[in-house]
């Protein structure tokens, strides 16, 4: 109804000037017109005007609804479009309204239909699943049906194995019984047999008896034997003891008596052929030989005066440090080089060398040391020097040595340990191994043999001596000794030749 009242512009057309008056009658509220214009009754007839002629030019098509004068009625062709445009725009409303509904419906139809898909989907899947467990279980059962299959038909061979089992067995039974029959009559004719043989064994009871009776006088002769043969046999025991006595008796006499009989001879050598302590010494007729020979002479003595005055005493010299060093404590320096020192006729060296040996080399020193470099260096020393001047303080401390490295041969196969403590006579092993090295056991002979020839007591070559006997023994194939030699066992111990 808005649009019915006069002089109201709609939208933004352009309109024609107003007459006066006019901005204040649409100024007016609306609903003064609406009440003007509800119906023609309510307005008095001389009150309603016609409107005033559009002039030409004048306005827009809309400003046909101004009016001049307030009381114009509108025009009704334009009511009618008016109406018209409205019940189409309000039937467009509607159908769009109902289009929107419907495509809200639609899409609401359309996100059940996704979800009825989804579901449909998850059905057919867990329908898939269950399909697939179906068919496994299926085969499943049907695995279960062929096993069974094959178990029935496994007892039916053995149910047939049986049967055949049983008609052995009842076979066998009527051989059996067959067999029970001969068996009793077998044993009918044993029992007669048994009854026969307890009758001569009664008789033979009554022979025996009469047997003992005679054996039981055999017997007491031939305890009374017994007594005297076991009374022989302790004369004879102490026949054997007395003669083993006097045999070992008459031996030590006999190696007192050449020992005796040796250091005689040692003395009536030493009486009959006195040797001068140091031979002259005679220049050589070749003036560049002589050169040499002092040119030696003089190295040993500068060697022998710097291990004098740094070392004394000590196993060996270090030249570079000028301290002396320490291996078995036994002076090996001094012992090895004595005979040097008596050959070159440095005879105040010799003096004093031949003074520690004899007042303070010991041989208790509580310590393991090589046995093979005590008997080379200490024992072949002292055996050498006395060789060359016949002192018997060398020989003596020489037999010492000798005796205390005898102690190293206590290995099952007869071969030295490799290390031995002087003062407790204890041996064993080197730590790095259970063997003993063969150039070691097997070169120490020369030692013991000659101070066993210079004393005349054979034990201090018999052990060394045992060892080639030894190592004959052994043969090997190809004719060549390993470098090592078990000691527990006695065979080599490795593959190095």
């Amino acid at each position: 109804l808005g649009f019915w009242q006069p002089k109201v512009v709609l939208a933004s057309v352009p309109l024609s000037p107003q007459p006066q008056g006019a901005s204040h009658r649409l100024s007016r509220h609306p609903s003064t017109f609406e009440r003007d214009w509800v119906s023609e009754k309510m307005l008095p007839t001389h009150s309603i005007r016609k409107p005033t002629p559009r002039k030409k030019g004048e306005g827009s098509v809309l400003s046909c609804f101004q009016s001049q004068e307030r009381g114009a009625p509108p025009n009704k062709k334009l009511v009618l479009l008016l109406v018209l445009l409205v019940i189409m725009g309000l039937s467009s409303l509607a159908y769009i309204w109902n289009l929107q509904s419907s495509l809200g419906e639609a899409e609401v139809e359309k996100e059940i239909s996704k979800i009825q898909v989804q579901e449909l989907q998850k059905m057919i899947k867990e329908n898939s699943i269950e399909r697939v467990n179906f068919q496994q279980a299926l085969l499943d059962s049907q695995n279960s049906v062929t096993e069974r299959e094959k178990t029935i038909n496994s007892l039916r061979s053995h149910l047939s194995d049986c049967r055949s089992s049983l008609d052995d067995l009842s076979g066998q039974k009527l051989n059996s019984d067959s067999q029970l029959l001969s068996v009793q009559s077998e044993n009918q004719r044993f029992v007669s047999q048994i009854i026969e043989l307890q009758n001569q064994k009664d008789e033979m009871g009554t022979k025996l008896s009469e047997s003992i009776k005679e054996k039981g006088m055999v017997s007491n002769e031939k305890e009374r034997l017994k007594t005297r043969i076991l009374d022989l046999e302790d004369q004879l025991d102490q026949s054997k003891k007395e003669l083993e006595r006097i045999q070992q008796a008459l031996f030590n006499s006999q190696n007192q008596q050449r020992q005796q009989e040796l250091q005689q001879q040692r003395q009536q050598q030493l009486d009959s052929q006195p040797r001068a302590l140091f031979a002259p010494s005679i220049p050589d007729q070749d003036p560049e030989s002589e050169e040499r020979r002092q040119a030696v002479k003089g190295a040993m003595k500068f060697a022998w005066d710097m291990y004098e005055k740094y070392a004394w005493g000590k196993d060996e010299l270090k030249p570079i440090s000028k301290r002396g060093s320490m291996w078995f404590n036994l002076g090996l320096t001094i012992v090895d080089s004595i005979d040097t020192l008596f050959i070159m006729g440095l005879e105040d060296e010799y003096h004093k060398a031949r003074d520690w040996i004899k007042n303070e080399m010991r041989y208790d020193v509580s310590s393991m040391e090589s046995t093979f470099e005590i008997t080379i260096r200490n024992l072949g020393g002292l055996l050498g020097i006395y060789s060359l001047t016949n002192d018997t303080m060398f020989l003596d401390r020489a037999e010492d040595l000798g005796h205390r490295l005898l102690k190293a041969f206590v290995t099952p196969p007869g071969f030295p340990n490799s290390v031995i403590n002087l003062k407790t006579g204890e041996s064993d092993k080197h730590w790095w191994s259970t063997s003993s090295i063969l150039s070691e056991v097997g070169s120490i002979q020369l030692e013991f043999l000659y101070l066993s020839y210079l004393t005349g007591n054979s034990t201090l070559a018999e052990k060394p001596m045992a060892i080639f006997k030894k190592l004959r023994d052994m043969k090997p194939a190809n004719g060549l000794y390993s470098a090592f030699l078990d000691t527990r066992t006695g065979r080599m111990s490795n593959n190095h030749f």
